[in-house]
């Protein structure tokens, strides 16, 4: 069971994404959020995580060549890591994303400490992309962007 209910945020970067072939420019944060931030959005994500049940744990060939987990696998060893690494994250999505059909957003990188994976605590990093500023919108650092 994959349990969040414990977890803590220790730190987070959140990236402005443009809608693909718009005029607007991807927006990389060069700073973590700060400690007002990461406590709103961390009473903002405890509500909408529940336990659930990992079905499927694939183990993936290869990952030394998957861009993301070598970023991810960075900031897991240095935790300084996250603003260049989750920048990169941020440039490699928006250069895959070439789809008009696909909406700008905020893409948030979150280092979770204390995530429950069956009897295991363990550290975890979140990628979320929203679209729509209501899905965190009471969380004042946001609205500055």
């Amino acid at each position: 069971m994959l349990d969040f209910s414990a977890a803590r945020v220790l730190t987070a970067c959140l990236h402005r994404i443009p809608h693909p072939g718009g005029d607007a420019a991807l927006m990389l944060s060069e700073q973590l959020l700060d400690n007002s931030a990461i406590a709103g959005l961390e009473a903002h994500l405890a509500k909408l995580f529940k336990p659930f049940n990992v079905i499927d744990r694939q183990a993936f060939t290869e990952l030394e060549e998957n861009k993301v987990y070598n970023d991810i696998s960075r900031i897991f060893k240095d935790v300084q890591a996250l603003v260049p690494s989750s920048s990169e994250i941020a440039e490699y999505l928006y250069k895959l994303s070439d789809d008009p059909a696909i909406p700008s957003g905020d893409f948030l990188v979150v280092y979770f400490q204390d995530v429950q994976l069956d009897d295991e605590m363990l550290d975890a990093i979140g990628l979320y992309k929203w679209e729509k500023k209501h899905a965190y919108g009471s969380i004042k650092a946001f609205q500055e962007w």
